[in-house]
């Protein structure tokens, strides 16, 4: 990893211990590039609440990507619908999440992350 890719990384490390022991149950990460295109409102919404219905009964999702790329049309998606996919493996530049304390203890157990996927 560069040295700009550590950052990052001990950035977005230092914001999960935040969100774990903090006192809300979800969290949005952004950074500070991050950018939206025209209706990202609308479709933010309507995989939040495709994501909370579909994650009820453990009390909402634990990860979800608002913000990424394909990593060259290979990106492979399970459980897809309209509005949301669970990633297996193939996005780039995740940029843009939120985060529940509950996933956030959960990535810092599983340190060091390699390739973590969860929903």
């Amino acid at each position: 990893m560069t040295r700009q890719e550590v950052a990052v990384a001990r950035s977005h490390i230092e914001a999960w211990k935040v969100i774990a022991t903090g006192q809300h149950e979800h969290v949005l990460v952004l950074e500070d590039d991050v950018w939206f295109t025209p209706r990202a409102a609308e479709s933010i919404n309507c995989g939040w609440r495709a994501a909370l219905e579909r994650c009820r009964e453990e009390g909402g999702p634990r990860l979800l990507y608002l913000s990424y790329e394909d990593a060259g049309e290979t990106a492979e998606r399970a459980d897809p619908c309209d509005a949301l996919f669970r990633p297996v493996r193939g996005l780039w530049f995740l940029s843009g999440y939120v985060l529940s304390r509950e996933g956030a203890a959960a990535l810092l157990r599983a340190m060091p992350i390699v390739s973590h996927c969860m929903v």
